[in-house]
């Protein structure tokens, strides 16, 4: 019985990348040696993992280890992305809240508040939503179809633009913002719209490397001017601008 190359290959090679820049022939030699190893290993009961990438944890660290388990966590859960409802409008409030209390920690700057009138027509025109995992609600978003305070010209776009995500504190790092991402891809592709959008404070770097690593592109920068209707914590401050073109 053999297994795949690709199994032997990931099990025996401590090098994977000087293997790619072999010629034909020695390919051939290194997978005879591999082959030859692995036969070796058999009748020694040294037993090879059948799928020793998703196994072998050893050269993770332990946030990529700890983000890995709980990818495949939420895999084994019932989770869904649906509208939000009016009923919902308390949680969705509490959710900010905590976004609030957890930007405080990390940052040096916060929301200041919603209108609870604007959140109420969000759901009203189905443009909130919630992530379930479980029948439990671990995130909330809003998409919006314009935005020109912040994109000005580019707005005549066809384009979603996604704000205010929050997930709860019990499922960070559960990779929500990539499953929204799918989501809107899937959106955007059955609506005929061209673009998925998002922005950030433009200091924090951390979102910047966090936004671009989820498939964003960083396409700029804007400065709000004081008194945009945006809601306060927008006024005087420069934001980072992403977008996925789909």
């Amino acid at each position: 019985q053999c297994l795949p190359f690709s199994v032997i290959y990931h099990s025996t090679s401590k090098n994977h990348t000087s293997v790619l820049s072999k010629t034909n022939s020695e390919k051939t030699l290194i997978l005879l040696a591999y082959l030859f190893k692995f036969i070796s290993d058999r009748s020694s009961n040294i037993i090879i993992p059948t799928n020793p990438i998703l196994t072998d944890f050893s050269s993770l660290d332990s946030v990529r280890k700890n983000d890995y388990r709980k990818n495949i966590q939420l895999k084994a859960m019932s989770s869904k992305i649906v509208n939000s409802i009016a009923k919902d409008l308390d949680t969705i409030f509490e959710f900010y809240d905590l976004a609030v209390a957890h930007q405080k920690k990390v940052f040096n700057k916060h929301w200041q508040g919603f209108n609870r009138d604007l959140v109420s027509q969000e759901i009203e025109e189905n443009r909130q939503y919630k992530i379930l995992v479980n029948e439990q609600v671990a995130a909330i978003f809003a998409i919006t179809y314009s935005d020109p305070q912040i994109w000005e010209a580019r707005n005549a776009d066809s384009a979603i633009y996604i704000h205010r995500i929050v997930t709860h504190p019990d499922f960070r790092g559960y990779g929500f913002v990539k499953a929204i991402i799918n989501w809107a891809k899937a959106y955007t592709k059955s609506n005929n719209i061209n673009y998925i959008r998002m922005d950030t404070w433009a200091d924090n770097e951390k979102l910047l490397a966090y936004y671009t690593g989820c498939g964003f592109n960083h396409v700029g920068s804007i400065k709000i001017a004081p008194n945009s209707g945006l809601p306060k914590h927008y006024e005087g401050i420069s934001l980072n601008l992403f977008e996925i073109k789909v």
